[in-house]
């Protein structure tokens, strides 16, 4: 992958060549994504979840096929029919309008605001203003649920494993307590997207989230041909590990999809400004989730670092109960919940500094182009470091 967008130059043909064997790279490489392990962990993990996993390479073959010629037969005035968008978030179970043509709406929204930041395309000049690389591409249902491994003794995440969609909650119970018997920590999530293509987006958050969602997905594409995003998918690979480049990457993703996602629904959707919330009665402290949540993750790093490991767990547990009863629903909270939830460094649970450094970063740069063309050369912590202080 070249670095520079100014090397590449060509004849037409050459360039368009070129353009075909980066985006079958970066299938060929999402796909092995699929088939990377770890011995006798994977092993036991595809016992443990015989019959329940989701082949993404399955789906990935027949929607990719069914949205290519799809995009080819799409109106131009997409982006203008936003109350059949509204009309399908407000009702997705019975919705009148079909979740394709919504998502292709959304997607002519989601193209027109990155282009609206000057964000059309990774190589510069190379494609035409007109064009986005790569093409916005959606696909609008609720999403696989995602198996997370984490060590019991520190939190990382190690494993990923994609499942049914639909398994219910007894079922999770079951995988999660097989992964605690093979002396790991384990927790089945709901998934908001993923980065495929075309993009998974769920419709079950409402449709702010949704927009957030799509931008966020689409911009994992858009790096994947820059150094931040290529080295991001050689490392889950295996091929060039780094162990900063997941925390980057998603941290860029999220804030930038939150901006532009927040655009989009500001500009088509948003004619009434929200409602503010009414303040807690006089003399009722209100319960501050992020706080409570940083002030956990904290202490559980500090009792692992001690190897109390059954304390962490229990403490992990008592601290559950106690934000769910200020009305905060988290089924189970563990090492793997964590790792999942800590890639997100932009999170305000988060822990990590990161984030405040991302967001710093955004500040100086002025507009959203300069920060992504700043972020997207970026690979390592020090790296995000050096540019900061400059």
């Amino acid at each position: 992958m070249q670095r520079s967008r100014g090397s590449w130059h060509g004849s037409g043909t050459g360039r368009r060549t070129r353009l075909v064997l980066a985006a079958l790279l970066l299938v060929t490489l999402v796909g092995v994504l699929g088939g990377c392990g770890s011995g006798g962990l994977d092993a036991q993990l595809n016992r443990i979840t015989a019959g329940e996993r989701f082949s993404l390479a399955r789906w990935e073959v027949g929607e990719l096929a069914r949205s290519f010629v799809g995009m080819f037969n799409r109106p131009a005035d997409l982006a203008d029919r936003s109350a059949e968008v509204e009309s399908y978030f407000s009702s997705v179970d019975n919705a009148t309008v079909s979740a394709d043509d919504v998502a292709a709406i959304i997607e002519a929204q989601v193209r027109q605001a990155y282009r609206d930041a000057g964000i059309d395309n990774p190589f510069g000049g190379l494609i035409k203003p007109q064009f986005s690389f790569p093409p916005v591409n959606i696909y609008l249902r609720k999403p696989p649920l995602l198996l997370v491994i984490s060590p019991r003794d520190h939190i990382e995440r190690i494993k990923d494993v994609l499942l049914l969609p639909d398994l219910p909650a007894a079922k999770r119970e079951a995988i999660e307590d097989e992964v605690a018997q093979l002396g790991y920590s384990g927790l089945v999530v709901d998934l908001g997207g993923i980065a495929t293509y075309p993009s998974y987006v769920s419709d079950q958050y409402g449709l702010q989230f949704a927009l957030e969602t799509a931008a966020h997905e689409w911009l994992h594409q858009y790096l994947a041909f820059t150094p931040l995003g290529f080295d991001y998918v050689l490392s889950l690979a295996g091929i060039k590990p780094n162990p900063d480049i997941a925390a980057i990457n998603e941290t860029v993703a999220s804030m930038v999809g939150e901006e532009i996602g927040g655009d989009i629904y500001t500009k088509y959707y948003a004619e009434k400004p929200a409602a503010t919330p009414a303040p807690p009665p006089s003399g009722t402290p209100s319960f501050d989730f992020n706080a409570a949540m940083r002030e956990t993750r904290l202490h559980v790093d500090d009792l692992l670092a001690q190897g109390k490991i059954d304390e962490a767990e229990a403490y992990m547990n008592q601290r559950r109960d106690y934000i769910n009863a200020h009305g905060y629903y988290i089924r189970k909270l563990n090492q793997a919940y964590f790792a999942f939830y800590g890639t997100y460094t932009s999170s305000p649970t988060s822990v990590d500094p990161l984030g405040q450094e991302m967001r710093d970063l955004r500040a100086q740069s002025g507009s959203l182009k300069v920060f992504l063309d700043t972020v997207a050369t970026l690979t390592t912590r020090d790296e995000v470091k050096a540019k900061l202080g400059q």
